[in-house]
């Protein structure tokens, strides 16, 4: 299953009960971990640390779960930093996987997008155009390099082995303190 809701908790019991039976697993949407930008783009959604706390009682549970890295947002989330703080919060999370998928725009989330893109960030938008040409997946090449970077620090994380080398410091539920 698919969710970004904390709502598929609720479940945790029949989700048990039926992977006596046969496989269950889950994969949790979080494309990025800055909640300002969840915030702007994704205003109903839970917050990227409550989706990560979903993975990771799903996993303590024991069932298996992995991150969907989406959407990775181009020029906005895609930066190395980015990545790598989505990727660490992910395997301290439990992850059994991570999956990046850049940004899509169909008609209709299209326009939706690029005019707040306008709005806040107008001088990405030529690069945008660029990038999406008339079709709804940025180009391929951007693609494979963003799965690529993914990949690799998926790698460095220990996700997706069963002998994970990176270990989690502290519960994904905690908050640090600033001072």
């Amino acid at each position: 299953m698919l969710t970004k809701s904390p709502l598929v908790l609720r479940d945790l019991d029949l989700l048990r009960e039926a992977a006596k039976v046969t496989q269950v697993g889950a994969l949790v949407s979080v494309g990025f971990v800055d909640d300002r930008l969840r915030r702007a783009v994704e205003p109903g959604a839970a917050t990227p640390q409550r989706r990560l706390e979903v993975c990771a009682t799903l996993n303590e549970a024991g069932i298996p779960c992995g991150v969907l890295m989406a959407p990775i947002l181009p020029l906005i989330a895609d930066s190395t930093d980015h990545l790598l703080a989505t990727v660490r919060r992910a395997a301290e999370a439990g992850a059994v996987s991570v999956t990046p998928v850049v940004l899509r725009l169909p008609a209709g989330a299209r326009e939706w997008y690029m005019g707040w893109l306008e709005r806040e960030h107008p001088g990405l938008v030529p690069r945008y155009q660029a990038l999406y040409g008339r079709g709804q997946v940025a180009e391929d090449g951007y693609r494979r390099r963003i799965a690529e970077q993914v990949r690799a620090l998926a790698e460095t994380y220990g996700i997706g082995r069963d002998a994970r080398r990176w270990r989690r410091r502290r519960s994904p539920a905690r908050q640090l303190a600033l001072v």
